[in-house]
């Protein structure tokens, strides 16, 4: 299988995830301690995605320490101005709601983004693809209890409550995934080292500055924290096979 069609076949996982969140919360509301707790499990496990993935790839890479430190940088940049230029779209004026398309830019950005990360994690190796695969899913799963009860109380029909997250994911995650899967084939080592670590420094972004901070929106719970360690254990185990 060409190496595109493996990556975006992985990246189809996520997709199903956001459905099923999607789903849940239209037979039922999710309480916010849920979709916490996800949240947790999910950067755990993103988080192992890092130390046990990811970094030990980067090392095998030697004498590259000038890209490793370009592409983390580069990669917390992005992340910075990619956090800027959405959260400016986030919320309406004080007192107003926001609308469905002003809520859903943040958030298309945000699953292209992640294509791109799934797409530097297959061009580490196999196994790192497919664990962080599964680490989106985690995510996705979250994200679809969460944008789906936003619709509804934006009073949208439960087919576009539904529709919409699972259209955003497909178009936007398959999109990322694809293009980056186009662009990093055959890297030298030198672009692969610093690609790792603009993949690591953005999944560490991720885990801290939005998972996390969005979990810890419902206060902080010994739960939760168990979650977020829960989820490292699982994908240590998985990357230990």
């Amino acid at each position: 299988m060409h190496t595109i069609a493996i990556v975006l076949s992985y990246a189809l996982l996520p997709v199903l995830t956001m459905a099923i969140g999607s789903g849940a919360a239209l037979l039922r509301t999710p309480p916010p301690a849920v979709r916490s707790g996800i949240q947790h499990f999910a950067a755990g496990v993103i988080f192992a995605v890092v130390a046990v993935e990811l970094l030990p790839a980067m090392r095998l890479i030697h004498n590259d320490v000038p890209e490793v430190i370009g592409g983390f940088a580069a990669g917390i940049l992005l992340m910075l101005v990619v956090e800027r230029l959405t959260r400016s779209h986030e919320h309406a004026r004080p007192g107003e709601r926001p609308g469905s398309a002003r809520m859903l830019i943040p958030i298309g950005v945000d699953l292209f983004l992640d294509g791109m990360l799934l797409a530097i994690a297959f061009a580490a190796g196999p196994s790192e693809g497919r664990l962080l695969a599964l680490a989106l899913a985690c995510e996705l799963l979250a994200l679809g209890l969460a944008l789906t009860v936003e619709l509804r109380e934006l009073q949208r029909s439960r087919s576009a409550s539904i529709g919409v997250p699972v259209a955003l994911a497909f178009g936007a995650l398959m999109g990322g995934a694809g293009l980056g899967a186009s662009l990093f084939r055959s890297l030298p080592p030198q672009a692969m080292a610093a690609l790792l670590a603009f993949g690591t420094a953005a999944l560490i972004f991720l885990v801290i500055e939005e998972l996390l901070v969005e979990a810890h929106e419902v206060g902080e719970t010994q739960a939760g924290t168990a979650m977020f360690f829960a989820g490292f254990l699982v994908l240590l185990l998985l990357g230990l096979e």
